[in-house]
């Protein structure tokens, strides 16, 4: 009866096919709510940070395997992924400069997981690196200028980079 509320016909083979489609749209309407009560789900939830500067991280991606659920964090680093079905999972973490990481998940059914998860680099462990330059010349030309009893300004070769034959013109 339902079909033919949904949907009025006038021939006797318009009433079965409308009867089918209401049976279909019925079941389509049901079908979410039977899945819903019939699988317990869980919540995955962790934040994002730099581990080196302890900043939350805002749009890091965060992708569960298996079934490649993926998710960005938010402003705070953190994030949710829900309606997991319980198991165990794999979360690769990836942000722009920083090195991914993979962190195992286990989720319950009815439970949240939940953890902090650090991003680093080896950008941050910089080798020993030596700074060679001449500041002598500049600074000479500065204290120059300090130090003249008027208005004066001194500055070094060395500001204008290689001169060719020593003219300020060739350059």
């Amino acid at each position: 009866m339902i079909a033919s509320i949904l949907l009025p016909c006038r021939r006797p083979c318009d009433r079965i096919t409308g009867r089918l489609a209401g049976l279909w749209l019925a079941g389509l309407l049901a079908a979410p709510a039977v899945g819903a009560q019939g699988v317990a789900t869980g919540v995955i939830a962790r934040r994002v940070t730099n581990s080196a500067t302890g900043h939350n991280l805002e749009g890091a991606e965060v992708v569960a395997t298996p079934g490649n659920r993926s998710v960005l964090t938010a402003r705070d680093g953190g994030f949710e992924l829900r309606n997991v079905p319980p198991g165990a999972y794999t979360l690769t973490v990836s942000y722009a400069g920083l090195d991914s990481k993979q962190v195992p998940a286990n989720v319950t059914a009815g439970g949240t997981t939940s953890h902090e998860i650090g991003l680093s680099s080896e950008v941050y462990q910089l080798s020993r690196f030596v700074v060679e330059g001449d500041r002598e010349g500049n600074a000479l030309a500065i204290t120059q200028q300090r130090n003249a009893p008027n208005v004066k300004n001194v500055i070094a070769a060395d500001a204008f980079g290689n001169i060719a034959d020593l003219n300020l013109g060739n350059t």
